[in-house]
């Protein structure tokens, strides 16, 4: 699949309790916390619709974390915008748990 990746320097986070949101030219990633899982969805934006989604799920947020810092990475090749990413998903991760600790 050859698929552009971001081609400007504007980037967009958002979250609710319930949903992490990183968009970055044509990439958009969804994260989701539900039934002590961690979700994580790649899709490229076409019109008013994802394609290409990839998704993936991890057993704790430190994994989750990190894979958001390496499609940011890998999206928009800038390792500041990564780190930024990254730490907006822990933040959220933290509030979608009520900042509980994950069993472990």
């Amino acid at each position: 699949m050859d698929r552009s990746y971001v081609q400007s320097d504007e980037s967009e986070i958002a979250v609710s309790e319930a949903l992490f949101v990183w968009r970055g030219g044509e990439i958009v990633l969804l994260g989701e916390h539900s039934d002590d899982r961690w979700y994580l969805a790649r899709g490229w934006r076409s019109g008013d619709r994802l394609t290409d989604v990839r998704r993936w799920s991890f057993a704790n947020r430190e994994r989750f974390v990190t894979q958001v810092r390496r499609l940011v990475w890998d999206a928009a090749s800038d390792p500041a915008r990564a780190n930024q990413a990254a730490i907006a998903a822990a933040d959220w991760a933290l509030l979608s748990t009520g900042g509980r600790p994950e069993a472990g």
